[in-house]
C-alpha cells in the first residue's frame, strides 16, 4: 500500500478503445508505483506536492483533449496532458509501449519542467533521478547500450 506521502505521482490515460490494453492498467500502474516508491518530491524542494500526468493515445486529430502543461502556484502541483505518438502505440506491443511511455514521460519532464520556472525546485536532479530509475527498470536505454 502506498502511504500519503507516496501518492505524489498520479497518472491516467485517455485512449482510443483499441489502444487501452497497451497502456492501462499494468503499464500505468508500474510507472506510478515505481515513481511513488522510489522518489519523494520534497527531496527536490518544497514547491511541488504532486505531478499529475495524463497519457493521451487517440487517433488524430485529437480535438477534445488538447495538450496542456501547467504549474499551479497555490496547490504546488504540476499537471501535464500530452499526446503519445498514436502511430507508435498502434504498432508496438505492450512491452514496447511501456518503454515508449517511460521515454515519453522522461522527455516531457526534460522539456517542460525548465519552462515552468518553479522557484526552489531542483528539476535537473529530479530528471536525473527519474532517468536513473527508468534505466534501472529497463524502460529506457542506458547510454552506450544498443
Amino acid at each position: 500500500m502506498i502511504g500519503v506521502a507516496q501518492r505524489q505521482f498520479k497518472m491516467t490515460s485517455m485512449t482510443w478503445h483499441e489502444m487501452g490494453d497497451k497502456i492501462d492498467f499494468n503499464n500505468l500502474l508500474d510507472l506510478k508505483y515505481a515513481l511513488n516508491e522510489r522518489l519523494n518530491l520534497a527531496d527536490y524542494g518544497n514547491n511541488i506536492t504532486s505531478i499529475f500526468f495524463i497519457f493521451v493515445a487517440m487517433r488524430p486529430p485529437v480535438r477534445f483533449h488538447p495538450e496542456r502543461v501547467e504549474y499551479n502556484k497555490k496547490k504546488h502541483d504540476i499537471f501535464m496532458r500530452l499526446h503519445l505518438p498514436f502511430d507508435l502505440v498502434e504498432q508496438y506491443d505492450k512491452a514496447q509501449v511501456m518503454q515508449l511511455m517511460a521515454a515519453f514521460y522522461l522527455n516531457a519532464m526534460t522539456t517542460h519542467l525548465p519552462t515552468l520556472c518553479i522557484p526552489g525546485f531542483d528539476y535537473q536532479r529530479f530528471i536525473q533521478d527519474v532517468k536513473g530509475l527508468f534505466e534501472e527498470k529497463g524502460w529506457v536505454k542506458v547510454k552506450g547500450e544498443m
